[in-house]
């Protein structure tokens, strides 16, 4: 069963953000899977015109006067953004929000972190019925690029994330960063080997020769270590998987451990990492 959340609206602090009172405290709201051109300065995207235009529709006649809105989650637990916010879809008067924005072409139904695991239909509806009409973003009228290639790179890794859940629904033994966090904390606790799945998003060269990748997100932090024997295998994740345009996801198997309060997994060896189903590490 579906979880859902009646919540008094508080403010709409930027296209992709809700602000409500959440078990009487206010709480940031993280609209799933869409990527609204940002209004408001402070994030990873820069603001924009349209972003500001989104903004303003969104407060003056989508949510203008409204009191309530339903946060409705995939799944039965709560979920979390990179940032710590809420991740769910936003129902208003019985309209979904997330899909509207998709409709009136304000945002792409955004694929980075996997294909949507709820709404995927009206959403991907909502999407080629804009690009039809030549709404919005598909007319033209986005600040941000060339939707067209940020589909294509999202696509990429959506990919990668789906054949990741329907490995873990056949029962492989792969722990992603973003829903089994407690369950790799657990293993580097116990300092035994493990299967992670992850979204490397840095990389720091140490003064001893060795290299540390970050994966993950700042809320659920994994690093893997690379030794200084492997420090040329670092550099060839960081040149031909980290960043823009890239796959960026991969497999590790290794041993587990924690430096300090970060979950932690050894890397030495190419054998150790995949960028395909966590089956052809054996």
């Amino acid at each position: 069963m579906q979880l859902r959340r009646s919540c008094r609206l508080l403010g709409v602090p930027n296209t992709d953000t809700l602000r409500v009172e959440w078990e009487g405290q206010p709480r940031s709201v993280r609209l799933m899977d869409v990527d609204p051109e940002s209004a408001a300065p402070g994030g990873a995207k820069a603001p924009t015109d349209f972003g500001r235009r989104t903004l303003r529709w969104m407060r003056e006649v989508v949510l203008k006067e409204v009191g309530e809105v339903v946060l409705d989650f995939a799944g039965e637990e709560i979920m979390l953004s990179n940032s710590g916010k809420l991740l769910c879809y936003a129902h208003v008067g019985g309209e979904n929000l997330n899909v509207r924005l998709v409709r009136e072409g304000w945002s792409p139904c955004f694929e980075k972190y996997g294909r949507p695991m709820d709404h995927r239909e009206d959403m991907a509806h909502a999407e080629l019925r804009a690009r039809y009409e030549g709404r919005g973003i598909w007319g033209g009228r986005g600040g941000r690029g060339d939707y067209q290639v940020l589909k294509t790179y999202w696509r990429i890794r959506a990919g990668q994330v789906d054949d990741v859940r329907h490995a873990m629904a056949m029962g492989e033994d792969i722990m992603c960063c973003r829903h089994d966090y407690r369950d790799i904390v657990q293993r580097a606790q116990a300092g035994t080997e493990a299967c992670v799945f992850g979204d490397l998003t840095r990389a720091f060269h140490m003064a001893d020769g060795s290299v540390l990748i970050q994966i993950g997100s700042p809320q659920q932090p994994l690093s893997a270590l690379f030794p200084p024997s492997a420090a040329p295998l670092a550099g060839f994740l960081e040149r031909e998987i980290l960043g823009f345009g890239k796959p960026n996801y991969l497999h590790f198997q290794g041993a587990m451990s924690m430096a300090g309060d970060v979950p932690q997994i050894t890397v030495e060896l190419l054998d150790q990492i995949a960028t395909c189903t966590i089956t052809t590490l054996k």
